[in-house]
């Protein structure tokens, strides 16, 4: 198999598993388990960070992809895919910094002489969460559709 379409097939697994992750860390806090939830975005996270340092490797090693190749509507299917990847990584960066700041209140660690957490910081950090995983999801899929053509064009 061409070295380019076997990364691609591991981006699509590391992919599908941020979206386990999250997914399951989204389960974890409606049950109130916030360690739970912590942690699986947490490795979410780091399955991201280790997506973005493979990518660059790959660049620099393999380099690009032929655009050409592919038809116009492959690349919008691209771009979209991109924008999506894009939003979860801004969406999930903001959850990250305002998780970190609720980190120090008495919702999460329990002890009475912590500050207790805004409510705006709650909200700000779910609705980020939200929008992260619902970029997740889309980005998901459209990058099925990516490396199904990539399949048939390799």
């Amino acid at each position: 198999m061409n070295p380019k379409l076997l990364f691609w097939c591991w981006a699509l697994a590391n992919m599908a598993l941020v979206l386990g992750l999250a997914v399951r860390g989204v389960l974890a806090i409606r049950a109130n388990q916030i360690e739970g939830h912590r942690r699986s975005m947490t490795w979410a996270g780091f399955f991201v960070v280790a997506f973005l340092v493979a990518y660059v490797v790959k660049r620099v090693t393999l380099g690009g992809e032929d655009l050409d190749a592919w038809s116009s509507a492959a690349r919008v299917n691209l771009y979209v895919h991109e924008t999506f990847v894009a939003t979860m990584l801004i969406a999930g960066g903001f959850a990250f910094a305002l998780g970190r700041k609720l980190a120090r209140t008495r919702r999460v660690t329990q002890n009475a002489n912590d500050p207790l957490a805004p409510r705006e910081t709650i909200s700000r950090h779910r609705l980020a969460g939200r929008i992260a995983v619902f970029a997740a999801v889309f980005g998901f899929l459209t990058a099925c559709g990516i490396l199904g053509g990539m399949l048939v064009r390799g």
